[in-house]
């Protein structure tokens, strides 16, 4: 459906929606995310799976859910078909895994990601029932390398400290709110800046769809 912002509210086809929703990853019993399928349970094969679950998340109140990554070269109209007979939205992640997966220190490698994640958001554009992708998960844990590939750039390094990211990210913090100015404060300014502006690239590309 179509999909607006007017200040804090979501409208979605003209009437305000108010998201409740799940996070929603049906792996089976003796399954694994890490081998084929390889987490995509969304295909037809696998209908058994979200034909029965697809009405008890409507019936517990929920109105949306939230699906953690798919393989781009399946088809899941099934599936979105599925979610909107339910009278339920789905929000769809762009998976990246970590970034020696989906690597982003170059400004090359940056804009390959940009540019798949834009051709996976076309392939269902037209879907009444998806309305929010999320580009990636978790991109600011420090587990998943970002941030560091980020920071560290030879060309421009943000000197931010990542062994210390419980701390803000540098050594300095010492569990004080920095201010401007600070090597803390400008450290993480520095390589949150090219995160947000990263995913701002990537949000603008998609919009252009």
């Amino acid at each position: 459906g179509a999909v607006s912002i007017q200040g804090r509210q979501m409208f979605v086809d003209g009437k305000p929606f108010e998201i409740r929703g799940v996070c929603y990853s049906p792996t089976p019993i003796n399954e694994s995310v890490y081998f084929a399928p390889y987490g995509d349970y969304f295909t037809s094969e696998y209908s058994f799976i979200w034909q029965r679950d697809l009405p008890l998340i409507k019936a517990m109140g929920a109105n949306m859910l939230r699906v953690y990554g798919w393989l781009p070269e399946n088809d899941h109209s099934d599936f979105l078909n599925a979610v909107a007979a339910n009278g339920l939205k789905a929000m769809a992640t762009f998976y990246m895994g970590d970034a020696t997966e989906s690597p982003v220190a170059s400004e090359e490698q940056r804009a390959l990601m940009i540019e798949r994640f834009r051709r996976q958001v076309a392939q269902y554009a037209d879907h009444p029932a998806l309305i929010i992708w999320s580009f990636g998960n978790e991109l600011n844990g420090v587990w998943n390398g970002y941030l560091q590939q980020l920071g560290h750039d030879p060309a421009a390094p943000c000197a931010w400290d990542d062994r210390y990211d419980d701390l803000g990210g540098c050594w300095l913090h010492k569990g004080k709110v920095p201010t401007k100015g600070n090597p803390c404060y400008d450290s993480s300014y520095c390589v949150y800046s090219r995160l947000f502006s990263f995913i701002e690239q990537a949000a603008q590309a998609a919009h252009s769809v």
